[in-house]
């Protein structure tokens, strides 16, 4: 393990085959200025310090791990890494946080067990989703074991009975963000997945990465689980992609499809996507059906700018940053009408409404009241005054014969008794 500096320069410079002549041309200094940093006598300057991590960082030796070593190492100043810095000045509660953690005097192993559970007591796991075949070899390596063995256990546990492979697992809820690029060429990831095959029932070389995700997210539902997972639009209109839209439609129910905005992910990828909400068949949750209303929605505000920042709403009034419930500046999107919420995140008033089982959906200038369960259906709450007096009523006749049904299982049960 390196744990100084000036041996953190000499194994990167290695691993990339730099000599260090050649290093110190890059650097414009001398050689013997670079022996001086790899055997610990001097540290180079920030400068230098950055010209050195952009040039020798790899994924062996992250740009971090230059910054942390060498603010470690810098003992005339004891400064720590500039962004660790900027955390501490800005954020009490992360000063607070290392002042416990050194209080505790917690060990190596806890302290990665602390880092492996901030994601969500412990249930953070570093693994290859699809290649679930060999999370035996990947889980019983001793450093992966220490940091994420609690968590591994809580996995295992939702594994239907009888089933030990991994393959499958009980989960009510899953949201995925899968990654869209690149395939998946290798045989023995391909060949567990249906959607591996082509038409013809043969394995294929390659498959989208996204594709496999379908499939093993399913995987990880239990029957009348619901997930919610962003694809490329291309899978809900092409079509060369029919099998995978009809081998989603045999499993599960679809419940919404949401089109973002182009700019949602940007700057990473300008990949127009959308976000496909299905609930998984059960005879109780989830009965199977052939015909059912799905619905479509699309988002209008792109809530980036085209560079990939964040477009915010401004109060009219001040002209300062607008501030959500939580004292959160409001993103300028128009998402928030499938969720019975405002922009601020204040309710709405169908949001009453939705717990007397009731709903007004608005599409294309049509207006609807359908009753609804608390379970899978996406709604929108974009209503329409004129139909607020339709649904109240109903929401109080609702509730009326609520009343007069409890009055008479009362009445009944004194007779009884």
């Amino acid at each position: 393990m390196v744990d100084r500096y000036g041996e953190l320069v000499r194994q990167a410079r290695d691993a990339k085959n730099i000599s260090a002549k050649q290093l110190s041309e890059k650097l414009n200094v001398s050689a013997p200025f670079i022996t001086d940093i790899e055997k610990n006598r001097r540290l180079p300057s920030l400068q230098n310090q950055n010209k050195i991590k952009k040039l020798l960082a790899s994924k062996q030796f992250p740009e971090t791990l230059f910054d942390d070593l060498a603010a470690a190492d810098n003992e005339d100043t004891r400064i720590v890494a500039e962004d660790l810095a900027k955390m501490i000045r800005n954020k009490p509660e992360v000063r607070a946080l290392l002042r416990t953690l050194n209080k505790k005097k917690l060990s190596t192993s806890q302290i990665k067990k602390l880092t492996a559970s901030i994601g969500g007591n412990g249930n953070v796991l570093h693994l290859n989703t699809l290649d679930y075949s060999r999370w035996n070899e990947i889980t019983k390596q001793e450093d992966w074991n220490d940091t994420y063995n609690e968590g591994f256990k809580k996995l295992k546990k939702l594994q239907p009975k009888g089933s030990n492979d991994y393959s499958q697992f009980q989960f009510d809820l899953v949201m995925a963000n899968p990654p869209f690029a690149g395939d998946i060429k290798e045989n023995t990831i391909i060949s567990r997945y249906e959607l591996g095959k082509n038409s013809a029932g043969k394995w294929q070389n390659k498959v989208g990465r996204d594709i496999l995700f379908i499939e093993r997210n399913l995987n990880f539902l239990k029957p009348g689980g619901r997930m919610a997972i962003v694809l490329p639009q291309g899978r809900f209109n092409n079509s060369s992609d029919k099998a995978i839209r009809e081998y989603i439609a045999e499993r599960c129910r679809i419940l919404a499809v949401v089109g973002l905005h182009g700019n949602v992910f940007k700057p990473h990828t300008g990949t127009k996507t959308s976000v496909l909400f299905v609930q998984k068949w059960d005879d109780e949750l989830c009965p199977k059906k052939d015909d059912y209303p799905i619905f479509f929605a699309t988002m209008q505000k792109p809530s980036k700018d085209n560079s990939g920042d964040k477009i915010y709403l401004f109060d009219p009034e001040t002209g300062l940053p607008a501030l959500d419930t939580h004292n959160h500046l409001i993103v300028d999107h128009d998402l928030f009408q499938l969720s019975y919420m405002k922009q601020d995140g204040t309710e709405t008033f169908l949001n009453i409404l939705t717990d007397a089982g009731l709903v007004l959906l608005q599409d294309l200038g049509l207006k609807f009241v359908f009753p609804i369960t608390r379970y899978g259906h996406l709604h929108i709450a974009k209503a329409s005054p004129q139909c607020f007096a339709a649904v109240t009523v109903a929401a109080v006749v609702r509730v009326l014969i609520f009343v007069v049904i409890l009055a008479v299982a009362k009445f009944i049960i004194q007779l009884c008794f």
